[in-house]
């Protein structure tokens, strides 16, 4: 990220450009030898000052301002809107988002989804090869379960070891979008078993899916996030790794 310029560091550079600008348009007037008024000199001196200045003053004083200020603005919004480690949408934006699923739904513009992701084996990475590991093995998780979702989709983690997935466009209607978001979770299930490399070690962790298919008769995300984690809870019950359920009142 850039930094700042401090009011010193401005304020030389200001300096500098305008007496290195002042100094050389002094030494063109007596380069040229210039049969000049001093009214006349005075003006030009000034006009050509303006004009040489204002480039470079913009260049080296403005647009590294503006770059580091607008950098910062970015941080900060990602800080408020991402979480830190992973990059993902962190719990205040996937709770608005949920919100924003249960109206297109109940509306029937989307036929949409809530995915609880249950990530298995954290703990244990943790504890034989630190924390370092453990944090690579979550950006990890979070990179291969985005990189089954679409443009539509929002992808975020709601704490230590368990990621959330907003499906907001799945095209079947009736049973087979049930069918259609079965088969996301599988893939997403299939793409963490992969072992991960963390410097040169092969670690393996797995997962456990929860899911809320979304429809007319969900009012808030509280619940549905509830009905979410019942599905999940269910999931982690059973036996082995890997289990998918779907939330069914």
């Amino acid at each position: 990220m850039n930094e700042f310029l401090t009011s010193r560091q401005v304020i030389l550079r200001i300096v500098t450009i305008i007496s290195v600008v002042e100094f050389s348009i002094m030494d063109g007037f007596i380069y040229l030898s210039a049969d000049l008024s001093p009214y006349v000199e005075a003006v030009l001196d000034i006009v050509l000052l303006a004009i040489i200045t204002t480039p470079l003053i913009y260049l080296w004083v403005i647009e590294p301002y503006v770059r580091a200020r607008d950098n910062t603005v970015e941080a900060m919004e990602n800080l408020i809107l991402k979480d830190v480690l992973t990059d993902l949408s962190n719990r205040h934006v996937v709770y608005a988002n949920i919100d924003k699923s249960i109206a297109a739904s109940a509306k029937g513009d989307v036929n949409g989804a809530l995915i609880l992701f249950d990530l298995h084996g954290l703990k244990s990475v943790n504890e034989r090869f630190g924390h370092d590991a453990g944090d690579a093995v979550l950006v990890e998780t979070a990179s291969r379960l985005r990189s089954h979702l679409t443009s539509e989709d929002i992808a975020g983690r709601l704490n230590g070891d368990e990621f959330v997935i907003i499906v907001n466009r799945v095209s079947s209607v009736g049973q087979q979008v049930q069918n259609d978001v079965m088969a996301l979770a599988e893939q997403l299930i299939k793409s963490v078993y992969e072992p991960i490399d963390i410097n040169g070690k092969q670690l393996n962790v797995s997962g456990s899916i929860g899911v809320k298919l979304l429809g007319e008769g969900d009012s808030d995300s509280d619940k549905v996030m509830r009905e979410a984690d019942v599905a999940l809870t269910q999931a982690k019950n059973q036996a082995g790794d890997g289990n998918i359920v779907i939330f069914n009142a």
